[in-house]
């Protein structure tokens, strides 16, 4: 993680300083976007990783949760604040986003907890690590269910904010309007994610995790018959509300059922299948569009979730009314 932070530092850096001495081109900028994303993703998964060592499996859920929590209050708070700063100079957002990883640095090393376990056996090459996490993954049913499900909804899912445009604009609403309905969907997701936690502790994980999803498929149905942009507002809010019920249980299940050894390796096959569905989702929803416009497409993508919660119904694994007994011993 702090070599991360280091890389994204050096590489948001580079912009506003590249911008004033010597000018940015098109392929500069593609470079940085290519580099801060792979840096991002390894801290996420480094992250991840570590979690277990900060907490116990009892409180996992909380932890995830409290992440969602930060999550969708940065997004609430960065997207007015990256608007303000980009009205004031067009290379503040970059600057002060480096300054970010510093604070994000300093934090790191704060940290006096180990996050990792030393390792048991003489160092593995790369290959065989990844084939140990491939397999205990589909060694167990509910892990590789839970990987099927979050990869199939995030192609269903992945390109939504756009159908949400385009069904808004098609009800003429103006830039300022759209911006404002997003805003507010960002309040709803950090609301659903300060409430996640209860909701676990009070009904049986699967069954949230199959209501949340049955939830989301209604309110995207009824997108199709929504009167005004107030009505449409209102059930994009509702479905970024119960994003994170399904994801927190996710990624709960998943520290649960997973040694802690192997946990970074286990996230990283559940990341790849998930971001491997992103760019498939952003085109799936672009033809959906071209092809029967946004009210069907809303339509298709609400029948594709059923679909899903048909499958998650017929496994036992998901089904079950409590969450499965930790494994995340260093020696598991």
């Amino acid at each position: 993680m702090l070599v991360c932070d280091v890389g994204r530092l050096l590489i948001m850096a580079s912009i506003p300083l590249g911008g004033l001495l010597f000018g940015l081109g098109f392929p500069q900028l593609l470079l940085i976007a290519f580099l801060n994303a792979v840096f991002s993703e390894v801290f996420n998964l480094a992250e991840y990783a570590a979690l277990p060592h900060i907490v116990d499996p009892e409180s996992i859920p909380a932890a995830v949760a409290r992440n969602q929590t930060a999550m969708q209050a940065t997004t609430v708070a960065s997207q007015p604040l990256g608007g303000w700063l980009y009205s004031v100079s067009q290379l503040a957002p970059f600057a002060v986003n480096a300054v970010s990883y510093v604070v994000s640095l300093v934090t790191l090393l704060l940290i006096r907890a180990r996050l990792y376990d030393p390792p048991a056996e003489p160092k593995r090459s790369l290959r065989l690590e990844i084939a140990e996490g491939l397999r205990f993954v589909w060694s167990q049913r509910l892990l590789r269910a839970l990987v099927v499900l979050s990869a199939t909804m995030t192609l269903l899912t992945g390109g939504f904010t756009l159908v949400v445009i385009v069904l808004m604009s098609q009800l003429g609403a103006s830039p300022s309007a759209i911006g404002m309905i997003f805003g507010c969907c960002g309040v709803a997701g950090l609301a659903g994610a300060v409430v996640t936690p209860r909701l676990i502790a009070w009904f049986p994980p699967g069954l949230l995790y199959l209501i949340g999803i049955a939830a989301s498929a209604v309110l995207v149905g009824l997108m199709t018959v929504a009167p005004s942009l107030f009505w449409v507002g209102l059930l994009a809010a509702g479905i970024v509300a119960l994003g994170p019920i399904s994801a927190v249980i996710g990624q709960t299940l998943s520290a649960r059922l997973t040694p802690r050894r192997l946990f970074g390796r286990v996230c990283s096959v559940e990341m790849v299948a998930s971001a491997a569905s992103v760019p498939l989702a952003s085109l799936l929803s672009g033809a959906l569009l071209s092809l029967t416009g946004p009210t069907a497409t809303c339509l298709l993508i609400s029948v594709g979730l059923l679909v899903i919660v048909a499958g998650a119904v017929a496994n036992p694994a998901i089904r079950r009314p409590d969450l499965p007994e930790p494994r995340m011993g260093a020696e598991a």
